[in-house]
């Protein structure tokens, strides 16, 4: 779902995609630097990176609807975990 919105996004618009892009980058970054630093809780680590990604959609694009908001966390969440293994074991 979160792909599709994206797809549309690009479409229709762009300056809004081009905003979530470079702050989803800016975010990717925090988030390497989160997990470079060892937990004993990996349960906790994914929440703690799931709750920071939902604040930032939340603060950031608060004019989109609570389920659009979620679905892009979860869209964001599951991309990372596909490109680059948070190492959750």
């Amino acid at each position: 779902i979160g792909d599709s919105m994206l797809k549309e996004w690009e479409t229709l618009f762009q300056d809004q995609l081009d905003t979530f892009l470079k702050v989803m980058g800016v975010l990717e970054n925090k988030v390497k630097l989160l997990i470079d630093n060892p937990s004993s809780d990996n349960n906790a680590r994914y929440k703690e990176i799931q709750e920071l990604v939902q604040k930032t959609i939340d603060d950031e694009f608060a004019y989109l609807s609570k389920t659009t908001r979620d679905r892009l966390t979860l869209r964001v969440v599951a991309d990372w975990l596909l490109r680059c293994p948070l190492n959750l074991e």
